[in-house]
């Protein structure tokens, strides 16, 4: 799974402390994407303006949390980055990271983004 120390090392300027995502691995490419992302966003502004939370797969979606203090107008942006990576997950096979997949209910419990190979594995 994901290292939440190393996480923190690379993308410390949007982290608080070390980060443990709690989604599969075919979601990991998407996760350091995004951190990339709000990385790169961070640095024109002040420590701490942007802090991700949580990164957790939540009813067949990653869901995405950060605390802004920021300027609504700029928050507005940078949720469209947050929703941009919330959607791509929803396309991208939580175990193998394939893309452009669909949402299957998993034995009546609850929903799983995946390919048909890992959905008969899984």
């Amino acid at each position: 799974m994901f290292d939440g120390v190393g996480l923190y090392k690379r993308y410390s300027s949007v982290l608080s402390g070390p980060l443990y995502p709690e989604v599969a691995d075919g979601w990991a490419t998407l996760v350091e994407e995004f951190l990339q992302d709000m990385e790169e966003n961070a640095r024109f502004f002040d420590d701490g303006a942007i802090i991700v939370t949580d990164i957790k797969e939540k009813f067949g979606g990653m869901r995405i949390y950060v605390n802004y203090n920021l300027p609504s107008e700029t928050i507005t942006y940078l949720e469209e980055i947050v929703c941009k990576y919330e959607k791509l997950a929803s396309r991208t096979c939580e175990y193998c990271g394939d893309n452009d997949h669909t949402m299957h209910p998993r034995h009546g419990y609850w929903d799983v983004v995946a390919c048909e190979d890992c959905f008969n594995k899984h």
